[in-house]
């Protein structure tokens, strides 16, 4: 990967203030490993957005084969995607000789695995509803073993262990979040509303408006590109 390659292929030089645009998903070039970023003799390489998962950042993926969320690792830098303002990630899921790599995941795809004091919306399949919640203590195998929640309405209330597959993040009114915009990156800002489908069915739907910190018009934005802020980025060993 020379140094030639990496101006050509859009990956700027310090002080270059253009690059080729791609045409189709086969020409949008990825972002170099360090091992390519050492080879381009002291230039400095610059990515053309700002990431929303960091590489080796866990994540939970979701598997539209087997119908759950999966474990999963980051395992490179996003690339842009040419029909989006937002880059689409490669992502190892399993682990030993079940390892498998998922490549070009759309957000949509992926989620922040919870944390303790997360609020959530956990599912009632009686009820068909959803009801709120919040993650009890930390768990480990969330995917597998589920997420111990305390629910706070509905039928069901207290705590309950739930799949991961029945428990989404909840961003009520005026909680404060991070958004994820396009050239911007993460910005905090405050939620506004919430819609959603009421189905379990298929990863996340809903839609928010949030109102930015530091001013400007609100934002409308689906719930994949916000997270509770603060958020410390959980990494594999």
């Amino acid at each position: 990967f020379d140094q030639g390659t990496a101006v050509n292929e859009g990956w700027k030089k310090k002080g270059e203030t253009s690059y080729r645009a791609a045409e189709k998903f086969e020409d949008v070039p990825r972002e170099p490993g360090s091992e390519e970023r050492r080879s381009v003799r002291g230039e400095e390489l610059k990515s053309r957005f700002v990431e929303v998962y960091e590489m080796g950042s866990r994540i939970e993926y979701y598997s539209r084969t087997q119908g759950k969320w999966v474990a999963g690792v980051v395992d490179g830098p996003g690339i842009v995607n040419p029909w989006s303002d937002l880059p689409v990630y490669e992502v190892t899921i399993g682990v030993g000789p079940r390892k498998q790599l998922r490549a070009g995941v759309e957000l949509n795809l992926l989620r922040f695995p919870l944390r303790p004091a997360d609020p959530v919306e956990v599912y009632n399949a009686k009820t068909k509803s959803w009801f709120a919640g919040s993650v009890d203590k930390e768990q480990s195998s969330a995917t597998l073993l589920g997420y111990q929640v305390k629910v706070m309405e509905g039928p069901e209330q207290g705590i309950v262990q739930v799949s991961a597959s029945s428990v989404r993040p909840r961003f009520p009114e005026e909680c404060v979040v991070e958004v994820y915009l396009p050239g911007e990156g993460w910005v905090q800002g405050d939620v506004v509303s919430e819609h959603g489908a009421t189905s379990r069915s298929g990863p996340d739907s809903r839609e928010l408006k949030i109102a930015p910190k530091e001013g400007g018009k609100l934002v409308t934005v689906s719930s994949h590109q916000v997270r509770f802020f603060g958020y410390a980025r959980q990494l594999t060993l």
